[in-house]
């Protein structure tokens, strides 16, 4: 660029040669002073770039982004929020899964959430953290997933409270049988709110036959 500069200089000089000399002051875009220039002996290179307004403007270099870099850090390990992967795998009662893969150690994938499948023995807090839907403990108190209450899609007897699975639901619970209401319960058994059995104390009764102790006391099962 320096050669071209000097080039253009000694041009102006020669086409200015024949105008009277005179001292021409030149400043920068703020209006200060840089230098007097006699205007028949030709331009500097300051001058030439004075004139073009290159003098005195800040330059700023722009920075190029690669088009990759999103992807190398996408790459580098960053969770997508899908089970398994670069992700943890989900642990019961949480998700999104596909596979059993994708899930902690001793659950599996069903229907897009991991879960303590039937029969297994991983700590449950929640029932919906079970296969059955039913767990035996609470937030704090950790407890078994128990098998499915009454009306609950099942493929095998072993997996209902009642070990009566037909059509795909878990069968009501005989006389004696795990109950929450007295839906979970047969043949017109209540269940008692105390024992949650069918037919426990304290469910109501019309015979000794709707008791688990044998005994109906004023419409009450009793010991």
């Amino acid at each position: 660029m320096g050669h071209w500069l000097d080039a253009l200089a000694k041009s102006t000089a020669i086409r200015r040669s024949h105008r009277t000399t005179h001292v021409e002051l030149v400043a920068d875009e703020a209006g200060r002073p840089l230098a007097a220039t006699p205007s028949g002996g030709g331009m500097t290179r300051r001058d030439i770039l004075v004139r073009a307004g290159v003098v005195g403007v800040a330059w700023t270099i722009p920075t190029v982004l690669s088009a990759q870099a999103p992807a190398a850090a996408a790459s580098g390990g960053a969770c997508n929020g899908v089970c398994g992967g670069v992700c943890p795998p989900c642990t019961a009662g949480t998700g999104p899964c596909t596979t059993n893969s994708q899930c902690a150690s001793g659950t599996i994938c069903v229907a897009g959430l991991c879960k303590i499948p039937y029969g297994g023995t991983t700590p449950c807090t929640g029932s919906p953290q079970c296969q059955s839907g039913n767990c035996s403990g609470t937030t704090g108190s950790p407890g078994t997933c128990l098998a499915s209450w009454p009306g609950t899609t099942c493929t095998a007897d072993s997996q209902c409270l009642s070990n009566k699975c037909n059509g795909g639901k878990c069968f009501e619970n005989s006389l004696g049988g795990n109950c929450r209401t007295s839906a979970d319960c047969t043949d017109n058994v209540t269940c008692s709110a105390t024992t949650q059995t069918c037919g426990g104390l304290g469910a109501t009764c019309s015979n000794n036959n709707k008791c688990v102790s044998g005994r109906c006391r004023n419409g009450v099962c009793a010991v």
